[in-house]
């Protein structure tokens, strides 16, 4: 399922690249929509089963996504997707305790898709979280 996942998003970024020559069409912004593309699917496949579709979150259990507070936050958030989260944490002035669990297997360039996917989508801003921001929050991780 995850070759074909991997096939399919290959063919959908080719498809962008080849539509490139369009008038309107950039190196950013067919890189932000590989991104956005990669982001959706690592955002279903890792997140969306806790934090919701919508990520509007599960009630007072588990956070809904804020885009504001990600981006207020991003070292921790990064940290978060990385390795994981436990103890209070406080979005929208509600607080939730549970336990968020790690993906170490998620990339630098695809927690970035993630953050760039939940930004651009619920957060309303325009570009790309970087490699490299990605990568210093997560050497600072505590």
């Amino acid at each position: 399922m995850k070759n074909i996942n991997k096939f399919v998003s290959l063919f959908i970024v080719l498809l962008a690249l080849s539509l490139g020559s369009c008038k309107h069409s950039n190196p950013e912004e067919i890189k932000l929509r590989q991104y956005l593309i990669q982001g959706e699917q690592l955002y279903r496949l890792h997140c969306a089963n806790c934090h919701q579709n919508d990520g509007s979150g599960l009630g007072l259990l588990i956070p809904p996504i804020d885009s504001a507070f990600i981006q207020s936050n991003l070292e921790l958030s990064i940290c978060a997707i990385k390795h994981g989260l436990t103890g209070p944490i406080s979005i929208n002035h509600k607080t939730y305790d549970g336990e968020m669990p790690a993906n170490p297997r998620l990339t630098s360039l695809e927690i970035a898709e993630i953050i760039t996917f939940i930004d651009v989508n619920w957060g309303k801003k325009k570009g790309i979280t970087t490699i490299s921001t990605v990568e210093k929050s997560l050497n600072l991780c505590k």
